[in-house]
């Protein structure tokens, strides 16, 4: 039911787009769209579309915050198993003599 839905409303809108019919077949085509924009069941469903599209925009900025957080929290922990020792906060502790300029592998 979906698909078909979908279909319709494609074809539609092509229709709708593309159409040469003239300005008076635009016109029309025009009140049209303004009724059903209007209806109530339109209207409800276009003010779900946007609630369940603002969720998920929603979750997918957590998700990426969340996953920045855990990228920046491993590479802290990384640098500093490199330069030293860390306390359970992952703080920099007493780190042995190190020469700066020489990576560690």
């Amino acid at each position: 039911m979906k698909f078909r839905s979908g279909l319709i409303i494609g074809f539609s809108l092509g229709y709708y787009f593309g159409s040469k019919a003239g300005r008076e077949r635009y016109r029309q085509l025009n009140a049209l769209l303004e009724r059903v924009r209007s209806e109530p069941r339109v209207e409800q469903a276009t003010t779900r579309a946007r609630e369940v599209i603002d969720q998920g925009t929603q979750a997918a900025r957590s998700a990426v915050v969340d996953i920045r957080n855990k990228a920046a929290d491993e590479a802290s922990q990384k640098v500093g198993d490199l330069m030293g020792e860390h306390d359970h906060d992952g703080q920099y502790v007493d780190a042995p003599d190190v020469d700066p300029t020489v990576t560690r592998v």
